[in-house]
């Protein structure tokens, strides 16, 4: 009796669903398993702090230290800028709120009731 061979297939069907052991010949050679590694960005100047930058983690600490973005298109940019702007607006609304109802709870109950609250 010949000796038989088998290997992993995820995509078989398998007694649980997907992923099984199929049957393959005995000079099966299994693809190798390369793995890509991403080369690192080259260096630039910064355009904010003019100082070299070296790399995808000084990139990064670039960015957050300068409180920029990467560029991602005019219209990507544009709707940063409708976003942040919105983000400012509301801020303000709720610290506007808030000092409004601090003045209004210490002014004296008198002058609250004129004002038709308490």
């Amino acid at each position: 009796m010949a000796r038989k061979r088998y290997v992993w297939d995820p995509e078989a069907p398998g007694i649980l669903g997907k992923g099984g052991m199929v049957e393959v010949s005995t000079d099966y050679q299994q693809p190798a398993h390369v793995h890509y590694v991403i080369p690192d960005t080259p260096d630039y100047i910064s355009p904010v702090t003019e100082k070299l930058v070296s790399g995808r983690r000084q990139r990064r600490d670039d960015l957050a230290r300068t409180n920029s973005r990467p560029w991602e298109g005019l219209e990507q940019e544009n709707k940063e800028c409708e976003r942040r702007k919105q983000y400012a607006e509301q801020k303000f609304d709720r610290n506007l709120d808030e000092k409004a109802n601090r003045a209004y709870y210490q002014m004296e109950p008198s002058r609250r009731r004129h004002l038709g609250g308490d």
